[in-house]
């Protein structure tokens, strides 16, 4: 078991995904992950005890069925609202968004549609082709008897301190109750994308805002793409992510921001550089909002773990400019 203790221990949410994670909880994020090799799949089971959003890709090769063990409210898929049942089935290469409210927990199961198709057929089901044509939401929860059974299977795997690995037996009965589940419950299109008024106004102002993060980006235009008013955008925002539009932009480039960061790539870049790239050119203000978010300064996370120079990494070093954090806008 992995303990979750930084943004970048998301990146396996769910196995080997290589995920983009965003952090609305404060400080030090906190919970665990589990990984196990059972029957052809890939099990991945995390305790998640901080707000946090992961964003891309499950799988290349593998279809992934993930079902929500604990969905406190505010949780979210393509930004429509989940809760405890939530199974949602994600093809190869399709982007996942997820937003995990505080106190969540999942299991996720990676597979081939091959090694899908044959337990189904061994449990004497069929799953209907409309299940592969795209990713999104089973229209029908998992019955609340069924997710308390995978809860008490997977609840010894986190958040507590055990290190033993999910049993056969666990993996072989999550893999029975979701097939069954998917060939079984009412057939119908599988739910993506957003469900309210509120939630579709989100969606198109981030759509607009999204690849304009190394300029300024107005709520004002943030508006019009949504087509709504500027009050209208402010409460869609504050329903659905539970901030302002200007803070969740802020949010975004702070995190692109760690990303660049945090890779060696950027490893004779100075944090004025990189803040500069993704639009942030308030440093002071940036320095003191990023410390509020990750619990460390911007120069913390390019000297790196292994103690390197500010502003540098591997001994190659560059002036970084002094951070004035009273410097207003």
């Amino acid at each position: 078991m992995a303990a979750i203790r930084r943004l970048e221990d998301l990146q396996d949410a769910v196995h080997g995904a290589g995920l983009d994670a965003v952090q609305y909880s404060k400080g030090a994020l906190h919970g665990s992950l589990a990984v196990t090799e059972h029957l052809g799949a890939t099990f991945t089971v995390a305790h998640v005890g901080s707000h946090i959003a992961i964003r891309g890709p499950l799988s290349t090769d593998r279809i992934t069925i993930g079902i929500g063990l604990r969905q406190p409210e505010g949780s979210r898929q393509w930004m429509r609202e989940v809760r405890t049942g939530t199974v949602g089935i994600f093809l190869p290469g399709e982007e996942h968004q997820g937003i995990h409210a505080a106190g969540s927990s999942y299991v996720a199961v990676a597979l081939s549609r091959e090694g899908l198709e044959g337990l189904a057929a061994e449990l004497d089901l069929i799953l209907e082709p409309a299940l592969f044509r795209s990713s999104g939401l089973h229209p029908v929860r998992l019955a609340e008897p069924r997710v308390a059974e995978l809860a008490r299977s997977f609840g010894p795997y986190g958040p507590g301190p055990g290190d033993a690995p999910p049993s056969v037996y666990d993996c072989r009965s999550t893999l029975e109750i979701a097939v069954t589940h998917l060939a079984r419950a009412p057939r119908g299109d599988l739910l993506r994308g957003p469900s309210s008024g509120r939630e579709r106004i989100v969606t198109k102002a981030l759509d607009y805002a999204m690849d304009r993060l190394d300029g300024p980006v107005s709520v004002e235009e943030m508006a019009r793409a949504a087509h709504t008013s500027v009050r209208s955008l402010h409460r869609a925002f504050r329903s659905v992510l539970g901030e302002s539009p200007a803070s969740h932009l802020r949010r975004i480039r702070l995190h692109r921001i760690r990303k660049g960061l945090a890779s060696p790539k950027e490893a004779r870049c100075s944090v004025t550089r990189v803040a500069y790239r993704h639009g942030m050119t308030q440093l002071g203000r940036m320095a003191r909002w990023y410390q509020e978010v990750f619990g460390e300064l911007p120069s913390a996370t390019l000297a790196g773990e292994d103690g390197a120079l500010e502003g540098t990494r591997d001994g190659n070093r560059e002036e970084t400019p002094k951070m004035n954090l009273a410097e207003t806008a």
